[in-house]
């Protein structure tokens, strides 16, 4: 269908972004020397903002590949502008995850980014939904595949994403020109490295959760929220929590004003397209009275873990020094082992 396939080209693309943030989100300021990088020529665990910059790079030479493969299958394709979406993922209040001012106001983007502010209303906190009001300027092709006739669109779908056999189990790719295009972020040597190396960093990364320097810090932070009357073990228990109460308020961004899919199926093309296009509902008076509540307690926790010293930078910061020390006893035990890598990148 026209609309879910363009909403799975949004999603693909944004999927880049969410994985680009997720990067540099643990990052707070600039990485310490790693003695990975002075062996293999490549810093593969903490140079953020250059996987960043390889992540949009490669991005930008795919699109170029599914614009020549798009062309050759008689469509016009113009390629995403990956600066342009990376700010659309940002949200259009300009502050920066894990700062003050935006744990001031999402807590920990948690119940506070799972409804649209549209349909949480104006007295309670949601993401600016611009995927209606902004798809033009993330996706310069829309207007382009809107004035396709509905044929022309189906055969555009199947250029772009191929077969939806093509998608492997529970759809977890794409084919067509996206297939083609090829994956990205990740680089022949960098595969070759963590499938040599893969079960060696995952235990090295448990052995720095487990440091003493990473337990003491973690329980300064445990210790100072409890003194200000919250109930708290750690962020991801409190995380949990919030979703748990979300579920058990029967409260779900999706089902907001949706009908059966029996009900859908019996709907017309143009009625199904419709449905599909239609602004999700506001939530009750109920519902943001019991969000409203969960919002509020989401944030104040937050910011208590904020103020005891358990921001993203004061983590990155710590995490840097351990990845460090951690890095240098990796690198002589496996001294031998690592010679094939060096200067691999």
């Amino acid at each position: 269908m026209a609309r879910k396939s363009r909403c799975r080209e949004l999603g693909v693309l944004a999927g880049l972004v969410v994985l680009i943030g997720a990067a540099c989100s643990s990052g707070g300021g600039e990485a310490s020397a790693s003695p990975l990088e002075a062996v293999i020529g490549q810093d593969l665990l903490g140079d953020l903002d250059g996987q960043q910059d390889r992540y949009l790079a490669e991005a930008e030479a795919a699109q170029g590949r599914v614009a020549s493969c798009m062309r050759e299958a008689g469509f016009d394709y113009t390629p995403q502008d990956f600066g342009a979406l990376e700010s659309f993922s940002s949200g259009s209040d300009g502050l920066v995850p894990g700062e003050e001012e935006w744990v001031r106001r999402y807590g920990f983007g948690v119940s506070t980014l799972y409804f649209s502010q549209a349909q949480v209303g104006s007295g309670l906190v949601g993401y600016e939904d611009r995927f209606d009001e902004g798809d033009a300027a993330v996706d310069p092709n829309l207007q382009y595949y809107d004035g396709l006739t509905e044929a022309e669109q189906r055969a555009y779908d199947f250029a772009l994403y191929g077969d939806e056999s093509e998608a492997g189990d529970g759809g977890a790719g794409v084919g067509g020109c996206f297939g083609e295009a090829g994956d990205i972020g990740t680089d022949d040597a960098t595969m070759r490295f963590f499938d040599e190396f893969g079960d060696e960093i995952l235990e090295m990364f448990e052995r720095m959760e487990a440091d003493p320097r990473a337990q003491a810090f973690e329980q300064t932070v445990v210790e100072c929220v409890r003194d200000r009357g919250f109930a708290f073990t750690d962020q991801e228990a409190a995380i949990t929590v919030i979703e748990d109460r979300l579920a058990d308020a029967a409260l779900d961004p999706f089902d907001i004003g949706a009908i059966s899919q029996e009900e859908f199926d019996a709907l017309s093309g143009e009625e199904q397209m419709a449905y599909l296009d239609r602004a999700d509902p506001e939530l009750s008076d109920a519902d943001k009275a019991v969000l409203g509540q969960i919002q509020t307690d989401e944030i104040d926790l937050a910011v208590a873990v904020f103020d005891c010293g358990g921001s993203p930078a004061e983590r990155a910061a710590l995490f840097d020094e351990l990845r460090r020390d951690y890095e240098q006893q990796f690198v002589e035990a496996n001294a031998d082992r690592l010679d094939g890598f060096t200067g691999q990148g």
